[in-house]
């Protein structure tokens, strides 16, 4: 992967890290526990997303050349 490409994954992949915390920061003043858990739940998919385009985690779709290769990274 280019430099470039890596670049802005990793930017897209801290503004879903930065909605996440947001997102908690929201469900902590929450007095209503459904509405709380939503936030929650929807605060862990935006990080699964995070590392999901995150080129330096283990499971990110953008690290190494495993979709190139069709290899899957360990």
């Amino acid at each position: 992967m280019d430099e470039q490409k890596a670049a802005a994954a990793l930017a897209e992949a801290e503004q879903y890290r930065e909605i996440a915390r947001k997102l908690r920061g929201i469900a902590q003043e929450c007095r209503f526990a459904e509405g709380r858990q939503e936030l929650l739940d929807l605060a862990v998919r935006y990080e699964g997303t995070a590392d999901h385009l995150d080129p330096r985690s283990p499971s990110g779709y953008l690290s190494g050349q495993a979709l190139a290769t069709g290899r899957c990274a360990d």
